[in-house]
């Protein structure tokens, strides 16, 4: 697991969570695109440092290149 000290603002990690295996790191929080009731929607989820009894997300490795889609980190929400 990779520290929360040593997390990139605005990079991508693959790791484990219960619904993703890339997430974007905003400072506080990781990011996710995710199939959910028809469509895709941008969620978020903690990292272990911060669990709280729920989904966190486990970052094993700090991706040197985009993912196909773009997981937005200052505007969450789904154009």
């Amino acid at each position: 697991m990779i520290a929360k000290t040593d997390l990139q603002r605005g990079a991508y990690y693959y790791g484990r969570c219960r619904n993703a295996a890339v997430a974007r790191w905003d400072g506080e929080r990781f990011w996710y695109r995710r199939f959910k009731l028809g469509g895709y929607q941008t969620d978020s989820v903690e990292h272990p440092d911060d669990y709280r009894g729920t989904d966190v997300f486990t970052p094993e490795l700090r991706l040197d290149h985009l993912p196909k889609e773009v997981i937005p980190i200052d505007m969450p929400e789904v154009p």
